[in-house]
């Protein structure tokens, strides 16, 4: 996901280094919009404005010099930067969902979590298995329907399918036929 994002901002907006300081600033504001609304699910807004500007010193401008501030854009770490929103997004939308089930909190969870699969899917993994334990649990307590499990797996599965589609379209299994089934 991450190169076809960058690939249509280059295209959009031209090829130059300040579409990917944009890139890194708008990723910086959305985190940190995204982390005083969860943290403003367990804290009052003092203590989120406290945690926030923490968040912001360490992670966002804790770099080595001034002229890297808000520079995300390193090719083995915008991947996993990009899923860390998605989930974040995914959490902040589990959280809402806790509070009040509907259905624009559920779909974007959904949305958050396919998005995040499509960047890393060894993250996205982890953080899916804390959520199937967490619906475990609350399902338990709220005995809810068939509904919830279907929905707790339809990000992992519409992302295998968008990767399914993907291989076909670029012919991956012919490397994967002749190097493991003819193998034997």
């Amino acid at each position: 996901l991450t190169p076809y994002l960058i690939s249509g901002l280059f295209k959009l907006l031209g090829t130059h280094f300040y579409v990917l300081y944009l890139l890194g600033i708008s990723t910086a504001i959305y985190m940190a919009m995204l982390e005083y609304k969860i943290l403003r699910f367990f804290f009052s807004r003092p203590h989120s404005s406290v945690l926030l500007t923490f968040f912001i010193v360490i992670f966002l401008l804790g770099t080595q010099n001034a002229t890297s501030f808000f520079n995300f854009v390193f090719p083995y770490t915008y991947s996993s930067t990009l899923c860390t929103c998605c989930l974040m997004t995914a959490c902040y939308a589990y959280l809402k969902a806790l509070n009040r089930s509907s259905f624009t909190s559920l779909s974007l969870w959904a949305s958050g979590m396919t998005l995040a699969f499509l960047s890393r899917i060894d993250l996205s993994l982890m953080a899916l298995s804390v959520f199937i334990l967490l619906e475990i649990f609350f399902i338990l307590s709220r005995r809810q329907k068939i509904l919830s499990w279907i929905l707790l797996f339809l990000p992992l599965i519409v992302s295998l399918l968008l990767y399914l589609l993907f291989l076909m379209s670029v012919n991956g299994f012919a490397g994967f036929k002749d190097s493991i089934l003819d193998y034997y």
